[in-house]
């Protein structure tokens, strides 16, 4: 991995997620929030397959997932729901329990045909604990967006700030990892909330959407 951007709150690294040691980065992270690629055919890239066989998929993901996972025990993944991904997360990843983004202004559908809500997945270690609760399996969680989606024609996967920010308040952390960092709202969201970030992202187009975005003088307005 090559470091691509810095300043006092966020680094960026340029290369694969599934390269990274514990000497990597330089610095201790405690949470990581991962919204890798769902296996649809969308096209982020040269660099990034996105259509996979059901086999490839789990299998790479078992690659990146190992890397990271190691790196904090605190842990959000928004696993998608298409192709059965959902599916393999719960049977071969075992997370603590299951959150839902319940998209309020959204417009998607799911092969199981649910409108305006998307998964994600939390492992929380041995504390067993997130945003103050202790973790409850059968449990939902439910974010709800306040306003309209951030608007990106950037990245064809990008968050809402809001929604990344009430993940990381969650997680209560200091240091967030994002290894499929996209566009970098992720690092918007922990620089806004005044904290530490690291970004990786495998697309270098999208380093330095990221690089660009994070150097502004006055940040990007929450829900924007």
């Amino acid at each position: 991995m090559i470091l691509y951007y810095t300043d006092p709150s966020v680094t960026i690294y340029h290369g694969d997620c599934r390269d990274i040691t514990d000497n990597t980065l330089g610095i201790t992270v405690d949470a990581i929030i991962a919204d890798p690629p769902y296996n649809v055919g969308r096209d982020y890239g040269a660099q990034t397959n996105d259509l996979r066989s059901a086999a490839d998929y789990e299998r790479w993901t078992s690659e990146w997932f190992t890397a990271v996972r190691c790196l904090a025990w605190k842990m959000v993944v928004f696993p998608g729901l298409k192709r059965g991904c959902l599916e393999m997360w719960l049977r071969t990843f075992k997370p603590s329990a299951i959150g839902c983004w319940y998209k309020n202004h959204g417009s998607a559908r799911t092969l199981i045909g649910i409108n305006h809500w998307e998964p994600w997945l939390y492992w929380c270690g041995d504390k067993g604990a997130l945003g103050g609760s202790d973790v409850i399996h059968s449990k939902v969680e439910t974010v709800r967006m306040m306003g309209s989606r951030e608007v990106s024609p950037s990245h064809p996967g990008q968050k809402p700030i809001d929604l990344l920010q009430r993940l990381i308040g969650k997680l209560r952390c200091d240091v967030v990892l994002d290894p499929f960092m996209g566009s970098g709202t992720t690092l918007i969201a922990a620089k806004n909330l005044g904290l530490r970030v690291v970004g990786i992202e495998l697309e270098e187009k999208y380093c330095e959407v990221a690089a660009n975005r994070c150097s502004q003088e006055v940040l990007d307005l929450v829900g924007a």
